[in-house]
């Protein structure tokens, strides 16, 4: 895994956009999510495999 630069890449602004999107879909399904995942503990474990997906 490699987290990628602005420049690494010709089509930099596509996965800005992307990862924009990501981030929002992670919002939304973490919303629906957050109950059941506090429960068991695992919201930490979630936003650090979360933040390590979308540098991927």
């Amino acid at each position: 895994m490699q987290p990628y630069t602005a420049t690494s890449k010709p089509s930099s602004l596509m996965i800005r956009n992307q990862s924009k999107h990501l981030l929002f879909h992670c919002k939304l399904t973490n919303s629906h999510r957050k109950e059941l995942q506090k429960k068991k503990g695992l919201i930490k474990k979630e936003a650090s495999k979360m933040g390590s997906w979308i540098i991927e």
